[in-house]
C-alpha cells in the first residue's frame, strides 16, 4: 500500500503542483494587453518602453503567481493528508481529488480514502490558507456518496468521475493508476450489494 500511496501523491503533483511555462507567458501576455488598453484609453498613446515595463511586469507576476500556486498546492495535499492520519491512523490509501479549470488543474477540498476495504470521501473545513483543517466530515461510498461513471483523459494521467454527493451531481478527478481505479470500482459494487 505504501508504493501505491507514493504512487498517488507523485502523480497528483505532477497534474495538481506543476509549473506550467504556457500558463505562465499566457497570463503574462493577457494581463499586460488588458494593462495596455487601459493605459492607452488614458494617455491616448503609449510608447514603447512602457510597453516593455507592461510586458516585463506581467511576466514577472504571472512566474511568481505560477511558482506561489503550484508550491501552496503541494502543501495544501501533503496538509490534509497529515490531518487525515492524525484523525484516522489506519487509513490504508489517501487519494487528492482536483478539478480541471480554466488556469488548470485545482485542488479540491475533499479526497477519497479507503478504511477498512471500504471508501469514503472526507470534506475539509480550513479557514486560513496553508494552515491544516479545524475540521471535516466523513461520508461513506454508498447512499450519500454514489460514484458513477468515470471517463479516462485522453492521455491517461486522470479520471473524471460523475458522482452524487447527497443527492447532487458532483463532478472530480483523480490520478489515474489502473490499480486504484480497479480497487474503487470493486468496492462500488460492494456498496451497491
Amino acid at each position: 500500500m505504501k508504493k501505491l500511496q507514493s504512487q498517488v501523491f507523485e502523480q497528483t503533483e505532477k497534474l495538481v503542483a506543476k509549473f506550467n511555462l504556457l500558463r505562465v507567458v499566457t497570463l503574462a501576455l493577457i494581463s499586460a494587453l488588458i494593462i495596455i488598453i487601459f493605459l492607452f484609453a488614458f494617455m491616448g498613446t503609449v510608447e514603447w518602453m512602457y510597453w516593455l515595463l507592461v510586458i516585463g511586469v506581467s511576466f514577472l507576476y504571472s512566474l511568481f503567481r505560477d511558482y506561489f500556486v503550484t508550491k501552496y498546492s503541494k502543501r495544501v495535499m501533503h496538509t490534509y493528508h497529515a490531518y487525515m492520519l492524525e484523525k484516522k491512523p489506519r487509513i490504508e490509501t489517501y487519494i487528492p481529488m482536483f478539478s480541471k479549470t480554466s488556469q488548470g488543474m485545482i485542488l479540491k477540498k475533499a479526497a477519497l480514502y479507503f478504511d477498512n476495504g471500504e471508501l469514503y470521501m472526507e470534506a475539509f473545513n480550513q479557514y486560513k490558507s496553508g494552515n491544516k483543517p479545524q475540521e471535516s466530515i466523513t461520508i461513506k461510498a454508498g447512499k450519500d456518496l454514489v460514484l458513477d461513471a468515470y471517463q479516462i483523459e485522453k492521455q491517461s494521467r486522470y479520471v473524471t468521475y460523475t458522482a452524487t454527493l447527497m443527492e447532487t451531481d458532483y463532478n472530480f478527478s483523480i490520478v489515474y493508476i489502473k490499480e486504484l481505479i480497479d480497487r474503487i470500482e470493486e468496492t462500488k459494487k460492494g456498496a451497491k450489494s
